[in-house]
């Protein structure tokens, strides 16, 4: 499909001039098909170039231009470029209001974008509306077997499985798993998704054996459909990798986490947040689990460098710190560790703390955080921490 519209983009250029909005249409095309294929820097530069054209050419209420910022937003946000995909998500959700109505279902694609967005950034609240709202709309329009009603059925469970409301969560995905069994081929990468979000929902439940198998059969499903290093891996990788982790089976750990920052890196390239957040998880296995601290420190300090302070370090930025800071410390190295450690500490105290179980807990890192000050020969700084921590 790549040849065929590359070849009709330079078509319409060569007819058309670069200005057409054809030729924007074309370059938007191309883009979303760079985009599935996991080519998200090469599919940003093609999708602004779409927008221009099709602001210029058809004004900014044009359908075609919601439809150009909605896939445009949906790069950047795979780019990590959250507040300009939420705007865009935004834009072409009001172009798409204003001119087919609220119940369409191009309006719903644009709902379940930014409610994936907000549910991403922890916005439940905000997001589920927008989520829910996607449903019904689907559900309407299309019928109860479609497979976009899938979609947003997998959605809104993975909303309710992050805030631990797993029994709706699990409901939700059983249907959807349904949907896409009457519509797919057996090992497609959608029904791939369902075994994942199965998986997590076990895994929260504490059932474990059931939860590998579910991440297993999905993994293998991507592998015979997709390939090895595709990025559709990545969601069956990281469920897998930690629920490996939790039963203590370190090694195999390693391993799948070793494989997701390689997937990682392959799509995105090295420093996307997501390698960070893929190489905390390998550093925390190395240190925490394998006690082979001077990998670790490798892995950790590269995952640091991933969420500058002068960035938006966010979550990850902060648990790379404390990651680190703690593989620091299990070298007897307290002093080397306080640095660290107060940099997760400005990060947790300015995010306000976390709604997510697996997020870093502020009062954990108090603990960790005095530890050291105590290591360090600094009881009086240690207390007045934990002081402040009451």
């Amino acid at each position: 499909a790549v040849p065929l519209e590359e070849a009709a983009l330079a078509a319409r250029r060569a007819a058309l001039g670069d200005q057409h909005p054809d030729v924007g249409r074309s370059l938007n095309a191309l883009g979303t098909l760079y985009n599935r294929a996991g080519r998200y820097q090469e599919a940003e530069p093609l999708q602004r170039q779409a927008v221009a054209i099709l602001e210029r050419s058809l004004g900014p209420a044009s359908p075609d231009l919601a439809e150009a910022r909605m896939q445009l937003g949906l790069t950047c946000f795979l780019l990590g470029k959250s507040d300009e995909a939420e705007s865009l998500y935004r834009s072409a959700l009001a172009i798409r209001e204003s001119a087919l109505g609220p119940d369409h279902p191009d309006v719903a694609a644009n709902l379940s974008h930014l409610g994936y967005l907000l549910n991403n950034q922890e916005r439940y609240q905000e997001a589920e509306p927008f989520l829910s709202r996607a449903l019904k709309i689907r559900e309407s329009a299309l019928g109860p077997d479609h497979f976009l009603v899938a979609l947003s059925l997998d959605l809104l469970g993975d909303l309710y499985g992050r805030e631990g409301r797993n029994a709706e969560a699990q409901a939700l995905y059983l249907r959807s798993l349904a949907i896409k069994r009457k519509v797919y081929a057996p090992d497609h990468p959608l029904i791939a998704e369902s075994h994942f979000a199965l998986g997590n929902v076990y895994a929260a439940q504490g059932k474990a054996e059931q939860a590998a198998q579910e991440l297993r059969t999905g993994l293998a499903m991507v592998e015979t459909s997709l390939g090895p290093t595709h990025i559709s891996l990545s969601r069956g990788l990281q469920s897998l990798g930690m629920l490996l982790a939790n039963q203590g089976q370190w090694q195999e750990a390693e391993g799948v986490f070793r494989r997701l920052v390689a997937v990682y890196e392959a799509a995105v390239g090295p420093s996307h947040q997501w390698v960070g957040e893929a190489l905390n998880n390998l550093g925390w296995v190395l240190s925490d689990g394998l006690q082979r601290y001077p990998e670790a420190e490798l892995v950790l300090r590269r995952a640091v460098a991933i969420f500058p302070m002068d960035g938006k370090p966010g979550f990850a930025g902060a648990l790379a710190r404390w990651s680190l800071a703690n593989c620091l410390r299990d070298q007897h190295r307290a002093v080397d560790a306080l640095p660290y450690y107060a940099e997760a500490l400005e990060i947790l105290e300015n995010a306000g703390g976390s709604k997510r179980q697996d997020n870093p807990q502020l009062p954990d890192l108090i603990a960790d955080y005095a530890k050291s000050l105590r290591a360090a020969d600094r009881p009086a700084d240690a207390a007045t921490l934990e002081s402040r921590g009451l």
